[in-house]
């Protein structure tokens, strides 16, 4: 595992070799520059991005500053990372997950970001694991931000405390073996 740098500017080509390797077309990426304009703390949804991100698989992250703090706690989960300075305030932070590192016993819920909100892709996980991937991701969601939940089956609204964290029922979209359910959250 290599340390994480100081919060400086630093030459590309000083970036460890993974870092060429970074595919930012299947790597699980997250632009947390709208929430911390909104005053939020982008911390849990960035944790919650991280889960889903398997041996060998890359975070990319998109900030303001290059984020020291986030990079130490996910160095103590497995994470090697590097940070650039792309434009004045735009870091572009790389994390990718040690192949040794296992954690969990199957694939986990893939998530993404798109301009309707942050997405998850439960895929063909079964519905106690769907249903707490989901739930967990509603907890660290702030006002503002849609999550739309791509599952093969409808989830059990009724175990998932939807009230609770301030969210609207979902809306569904699509149809029998690709539903698409959008929650928004009440300001």
């Amino acid at each position: 595992m290599t340390a994480f740098r100081a919060a400086e500017a630093v030459d590309p080509s000083q970036a460890p070799a993974w870092c060429s390797a970074v595919d930012l077309d299947r790597a699980t990426q997250l632009d947390v520059r709208a929430l911390l304009e909104a005053g939020h703390d982008p911390f849990g949804v960035i944790i919650e991005f991280a889960r889903s991100v398997g041996p060998g698989g890359d975070l990319v992250l998109i900030a303001p500053f290059d984020p020291v703090p986030l990079r130490g706690v996910l160095a103590q989960d497995g994470f090697d990372s590097f940070a650039e300075q792309v434009a004045p305030r735009l870091w572009r932070a790389y994390f990718r997950r040690s192949i040794t590192d296992a954690g969990g016993d199957g694939p986990a819920p893939r998530r993404w970001q798109e301009a309707d909100g942050l997405h998850i892709d439960t895929g063909n996980a079964d519905s106690e694991t769907a249903r707490e991937a989901l739930a967990a991701l509603l907890s660290v969601t702030p006002a503002g931000f849609d999550v739309v939940a791509h599952q093969a089956e409808a989830p059990e609204m009724r175990e998932i405390d939807l009230a609770r964290h301030g969210w609207r029922a979902p809306r569904a979209e699509g149809g029998p073996g690709a539903v698409r359910y959008r929650f928004t959250k009440r300001s």
